[in-house]
């Protein structure tokens, strides 16, 4: 038997601390790195300073660069070649020795552009006093040649160690080797005040578009700890842990609920309507509410909708709860809505249609093939084409059925339910689907469709018939009030999200 594929739905937060664990996550994803690495601005200053000294004086520069673990020196002198034009980057790995790296770098040197080496994985270094004489007296040597004229950085977290290599630096060969300024330039990383909007971007990029408030972890939360930070990665692992946190006490809270799914159905007139509007308020090709969206509006002082009130009061956690039941919104175009009336309708809600008949083999074909059914049976879909304008034919046949919608939505329900039903069915699925017939387990809430996957997984399908407004004059149907509209949907989803929170006390 074939299972529908659930999703996780307390994923822990993902912020790498180390860069080499962002630079594989970023790889992983095809992610382009400067979207989640903000520019050091005082250490790119210090660099250019260094290249204009290199290349009026036409000759070499060394350059400690001191910081705590946890301040970005890995990221920033990984990302150098992102934020500097025209420069190439040598690194020089541990298995080099001290005294082997003057050679190494004139072997490994292009012809062009200005050339920055950084000597690697040597933070707390133990050289002898001897060893680091014989190498800066060498690269004084080397720094003197036309073809030497490179930029060498040396990444330090010991403090003692930098003071060490940088006295021995200064007094075999002072400004000859190093900057007028001294060898130690102090990497401070970036500064605390941007902490927050950059592990946002970050949480962002590698959550599937969720935030850092989608985890239940506000600014104001934040602010807390930033005193208890000296360095992002600190900060970073102090979020994480506040994330854990969060989970834990949500799963002890849920440990006896069932958290479902909501999944609304959005079925209309007019196809490209339907899919500008679901466009608009979800994001990405699996169709989850654009929550950024929906708290852009909870903060608009000029939005004063009393369906906001709720969402409102909770509003330091809407994100985290919206995440948690998995808000989606599916296009179901007209063609789709058709087929599961004509073949699976009951006979009432199909008089005034001018096509009655559809086979449920062709029904069931046309199901599959939405976003909707493929999501069902999988966490990860392509892309869909935009539909084409639907014809007037399609649209009229849709309308005759709507136009009393109010009134027999049930059936209108139960006849998308038991087409979804018997695709399932044809797949072999392993999940029971329920139509309007279940309260879900701990809850008064009674969804139109409800698919279990198991005693703890329930994903609830919440059609809502909806139209341009067009009338047909000839037929007595008359002009509505376009209902398709972003604002209308995000009013019901907002509603209907809310009314299950509150069905499981949150």
């Amino acid at each position: 038997m074939n299972e529908i594929s659930p999703e996780v739905d307390l994923l822990p937060l993902s912020l790498p601390i180390r860069f080499e664990n962002l630079e594989r996550e970023i790889e992983e994803l095809g992610i382009d790195i400067t979207t989640v690495v903000e520019k050091v601005d005082e250490a790119n200053e210090e660099i250019e300073t260094l290249l204009k000294q290199i290349n009026h004086g036409k000759n070499g520069k060394f350059k400690l660069f001191y910081g705590d673990s946890g301040k970005g020196k890995t990221t920033f002198l990984k990302t150098l070649e992102h934020f500097f034009q025209k420069i190439e980057i040598i690194t020089i790995e541990r298995n080099v020795r001290l005294d082997e790296i003057p050679k190494y770098i004139i072997k490994e040197k292009p012809d062009t552009g200005q050339t920055i080496v950084i000597i690697e994985d040597r933070d707390n270094p133990n050289e002898s006093s001897e060893d680091l004489r014989d190498f800066f007296e060498e690269l004084r040597f080397q720094f003197r040649k036309e073809l030497f004229e490179v930029l060498i950085i040396w990444p330090i977290t010991d403090k003692k160690s930098a003071e060490f290599i940088s006295n021995i630096a200064w007094d075999v060969g002072r400004d000859s080797i190093t900057s007028a300024n001294g060898c130690i330039f102090e990497f401070n990383g970036i500064p605390k005040t941007k902490y927050y909007k950059i592990a946002d971007i970050t949480s962002i990029n590698l959550n599937e578009g969720r935030n850092l408030e989608s985890y239940g972890i506000s600014k104001k939360d934040t602010d807390r700890i930033l005193k208890n930070s000296d360095t992002i990665g600190q900060f970073y692992t102090h979020i994480t842990d506040i994330s854990l946190n969060k989970i834990d006490k949500t799963e002890e809270f849920l440990k006896d609920k069932i958290v479902p799914k909501i999944w609304i159905l959005l079925p209309g007139d007019e196809a490209t309507e339907i899919d500008r509007t679901v466009r608009t308020l979800t994001r990405g090709v699996k169709y989850k509410i654009d929550v950024e969206r929906i708290l852009s509006e909870l903060d608009n002082p000029n939005n004063k909708s009393s369906y906001l009130a709720d969402w409102r009061k909770r509003r330091g956690n809407a994100s985290h709860l919206l995440h948690l039941i998995d808000v989606r919104l599916f296009p179901i175009p007209p063609s789709l809505s058709l087929a599961a009336i004509r073949a699976f309708g009951e006979d009432e809600i199909k008089k005034d249609l001018k096509n009655k008949k559809e086979t449920q083999n062709k029904a069931i074909e046309e199901v599959k093939k939405s976003p909707l059914y493929r999501l069902l049976l999988s966490d990860s879909i392509t892309a869909d084409i935009s539909p084409r304008k639907t014809t007037l034919k399609t649209s009229a046949e849709y309308m005759r059925i709507q136009k009393n919608a109010n009134k027999i939505d049930k059936k209108l329900n139960q006849a998308l339910g038991k087409l979804i039903v018997k695709a399932l069915e044809s797949d072999n699925i392993n999940a029971k689907i329920e139509v309007e017939k279940q309260n879900i387990i701990g809850s008064n809430m009674q969804p139109d469709i409800q698919i279990k996957i198991d005693n703890k997984k329930v994903i609830c399908l919440e059609p809502t018939w909806r139209t341009t407004g067009k009338g047909i004059e000839s037929e007595n149907i008359p002009e509505k009030i376009n209902s398709l509209t972003t604002g209308h949907l995000q009013q019901y989803v907002l509603n209907k999200a809310m009314d299950y929170l509150k069905s499981i006390d949150m």
